[in-house]
């Protein structure tokens, strides 16, 4: 069951396997499972809520699944709800068109850090599921200060770049430069989306005369062969 696939820890040197755990509130393992190495979490999803039902439940009560929005796909979804179960998940894709409904209250809870977090239930055109909007104090400003420091290693990402055009053996090729300046746009798409990168190639001059000049020098210049010096 071991197989290459991707790895949280970006790593490739050595096959995986996935264990799935069913934990209780206490902590205390009531499920486990093994599943080959690569299949993407969201490709397991039925199979699971299948063994998980007969394994860990007597009751004939409706469950409900929780799931993260990696795994809530539309086919995932549109799976749970054939399956006679409802699910909660965070959206997959913003809500752009989206009204608060009239006498909704706002309800406040707090999590376990006794943080506040606001919820309010709101209507879409989209669909017919139930919509949330969460705003959290705490979440935002990680958010933020996330992005703040995505944005300092993506800046100085492109000006390691930049330095490498002046440095002695840096990547000055055209093609090598724009491979670098996409790795690091895929390395932080939150950020790179804002920012509009422009390269200018232009021919040094100067820079091939100088080199043609130390050519001419080099081949000038005595070298010793068999132990005679000898005009190269």
């Amino acid at each position: 069951m071991a197989q290459f696939g991707r790895s949280k820890e970006k790593r490739s040197d050595a096959k995986l396997v996935v264990l799935a755990l069913v934990v209780n509130s206490e902590g205390f393992i009531k499920y486990s499972s093994i599943l080959e190495g690569n299949i993407a979490d969201s490709r397991t999803l039925e199979g699971m809520i299948d063994k998980l039902r007969v394994k860990t439940s007597v009751s004939a009560k409706k469950a409900l699944i929780v799931i993260d929005a990696g795994i809530a796909t539309d086919a995932n979804l549109a799976m749970i709800k054939e399956k006679g179960y409802d699910y909660l998940c965070v959206s997959r894709s913003s809500l752009k068109n989206y009204k608060i409904e009239a006498g909704m209250p706002n309800v406040t809870v707090t999590d376990n850090k006794n943080q506040k977090i606001n919820l309010c239930r709101v209507k879409s055109a989209r669909n017919t599921d139930y919509y949330l909007k969460v705003e959290s104090g705490s979440k935002k400003l990680k958010e933020r200060s996330m992005n703040e420091q995505f944005r300092t290693r993506f800046e100085a990402g492109l000006q390691k770049i930049a330095d490498s055009l002046t440095k002695k053996g840096g990547v000055k090729q055209e093609d090598k430069v724009h491979e670098r300046i996409s790795r690091i746009k895929q390395k932080y798409p939150s950020i790179g989306r804002y920012y509009d990168i422009i390269v200018e190639v232009k021919d040094d001059v100067e820079t091939k005369r100088k080199g043609l000049k130390r050519l001419k020098k080099k081949r000038r210049s005595p070298r010793l062969l068999n132990g005679r010096l000898k005009k190269a």
